[in-house]
């Protein structure tokens, strides 16, 4: 199995951990056998490749890329490459249509609970082997803005939450992990081993 060069770009203006992220993120990551490159200023999108990457991870939130960086990663997925977005990334750059577009979902709200994560289309790729888990974490509402194929699902208000999805854009692949905001979540087993896996299918090799 060769090594999943991974560009991983974090950072924002919400309350998150973003250093104790980078390190389980990372862990997570190269526990699945990827190599990880970790930045945080995101104009380094900019010049993101496929001739250096196989994959971008991106854990933001707020106006963290500018119209460059967003353009560099769309063509950069449409060639190939893959996207993973974890968490408050799917709200992040809110006036950008194009970024929405990229990642397939925008956030109507959110909230804190303790949830259970269950598999919705077991014949996803990335559902093989994946059994109920929970976590205490937030959990979103999603407005799709893409076509998004939903395979782990969460209940929130009396109904079914995407928490994972994938999307084809190009020749690439997008992949959406719900769970971030506490550090914790990235140490949970199930949760460290999707992570892992999901770097690597964006990166099409599964």
């Amino acid at each position: 199995m060769r090594t999943c060069r991974t560009l991983l770009v974090t950072g924002g203006t919400a309350p998150h951990d973003y250093p104790g992220s980078v390190r389980a993120i990372t862990e997570a990551i190269e526990g699945g056998g990827a190599s990880v490159m970790s930045v945080p200023d995101p104009s380094a999108l900019r010049d993101v490749s496929g001739e250096a990457f196989d994959a971008v991870v991106l854990f933001i939130d707020g106006p963290r890329l500018d119209d460059a960086g967003i353009d560099a990663l769309g063509r950069f997925v449409r060639a190939g490459g893959g996207l993973v977005a974890i968490h408050s990334t799917c709200g992040a750059n809110e006036s950008s249509d194009s970024f929405g577009r990229l990642v397939g979902t925008r956030i109507k709200k959110g909230v804190f609970c303790e949830y259970v994560v269950s598999v919705s289309d077991p014949s996803h790729p990335l559902a093989r082997d994946v059994t109920e888990f929970r976590l205490d974490d937030e959990l979103y509402v999603l407005d799709p803005k893409s076509d998004v194929h939903p395979f782990l699902t969460a209940p929130l208000d009396d109904s079914p939450q995407w928490f994972a999805y994938t999307r084809d854009e190009g020749k690439g692949r997008v992949v959406y992990l719900a769970a971030g905001h506490k550090v914790e979540s990235f140490r949970d087993p199930a949760y460290k081993q999707l992570l892992a896996r999901s770097v690597r299918f964006a990166a099409g090799e599964a």
